[in-house]
């Protein structure tokens, strides 16, 4: 998982982990900045921001559906955009989910040789042409099982029907 790998891992390649670009524009998303996404993912999961601020980073995978992806489709290309933070495995201190959340934290991962977990709110999913991805570096990749988990996630909180129901007396 690492961005140092034998592999060539291109930006579209499905679980591909990357920096966001230069000039990105938070308000995408309907926040104003990288630290308000931040305080976003904080209320998410159960953790001491000021205590984990240090190294955290904004990242973008490369989520979709699998056959999308295995059958090379053209057209948008879907990433979740997650922020990356210095591993806690520590079980006084790991990071979990808030009650009633629909976020998603991975296991322990090594990108750049460090040991890092991403924490994601399926909200903020966002689609790119290949073209207007060529410049997004990758840092490592989430790996099929993984990435399956992650994806799912996203897609079970975006297929919520909310349904109302009213019963006769």
């Amino acid at each position: 998982m690492s961005g140092d790998m034998l592999e060539s891992i291109s930006p579209t390649d499905w679980g591909a982990i990357c920096e966001v670009e230069e000039g990105f524009t938070w308000e995408e998303f309907g926040v104003n900045s990288q630290d308000d996404f931040f305080a976003h993912i904080e209320k998410v999961v159960k953790i001491n921001w000021g205590k984990h601020a240090v190294g955290a980073r904004a990242v973008q995978i490369r989520i979709g559906a699998a056959c999308d992806y295995a059958q090379k489709s053209s057209g948008p290309v879907p990433y979740l955009f997650a922020a990356m933070l210095p591993s806690r495995t520590d079980k006084d201190d790991a990071y979990s989910l808030t009650p009633r959340s629909t976020g998603w934290i991975s296991p322990e991962l090594i990108i750049d040789g460090s040991p890092v977990q991403l924490c994601a709110d399926p909200r903020f999913v966002r689609v790119r042409g290949a073209a207007q991805t060529s410049s997004f570096k990758v840092l490592g990749r989430i790996r099929e099982q993984l990435l399956m988990e992650l994806v799912s996630s996203v897609s079970q909180h975006g297929s919520r029907p909310g349904i109302v129901q009213f019963r006769a007396k």
